[in-house]
């Protein structure tokens, strides 16, 4: 009897260097997949916040073109530039700064301004024909880089906001 408890006792002392080194070797694995899994979603993540702050942009300087374009009695467009003149008050100025666009408002010694920030790649331009009262604002983002297929159109057209005065109002 004392032989089958000796022979029990020297198999428990510990692992084996293999059994070791196959545990180290599946915690790895499991480790470096994981990592990557993690790295993949923060990239979705950050790429869905980018997504939705270009949206939220789009309408919030919708909503505020709309309203000041509401009150306005001119508009003038100078390349980068929309100025809107509003009767008793300072002009309304939006200006495009690479892929943002800042809108100042001077009002009796106050100044106000606001920045509404678009995706890194898109691009912002105003639009007038000549013979038209209506100003456009395009919003395009540029998707060549991220395309693998040759006929994918390079750019997205992502909002055209188009604002204006009545005829008898503009100047």
């Amino acid at each position: 009897m004392k032989r089958k408890r000796d022979l029990f006792r020297t198999r428990s002392r510990g692992y084996l260097m293999l059994d070791l080194i196959i545990v180290m070797t599946l915690t790895m694995v499991v480790i470096s997949m994981t990592s990557v899994w993690v790295y993949k979603t923060m990239l979705y993540s950050n790429d869905v916040n980018q997504r939705d702050s270009h949206a939220r942009n789009i309408s919030r300087i919708s909503r505020q073109l709309r309203t000041d374009a509401h009150q306005a009695n001119s508009i003038i467009v100078d390349d980068a530039t929309l100025t809107i003149g509003i009767a008793n008050q300072n002009d309304i100025e939006y200006s495009i700064d690479a892929n943002s666009v800042q809108r100042k408002l001077v009002n009796k010694n106050k100044t106000h301004q606001d920045r509404f920030e678009f995706a890194t790649n898109a691009k912002l331009k105003w639009d007038q024909q000549d013979s038209s009262e209506f100003v456009t604002l395009n919003i395009r983002r540029d998707f060549s880089h991220m395309s693998t297929s040759k006929d994918a159109t390079p750019k997205r057209l992502d909002a055209q906001i188009r604002i204006g005065v009545s005829a008898e109002e503009s100047q």
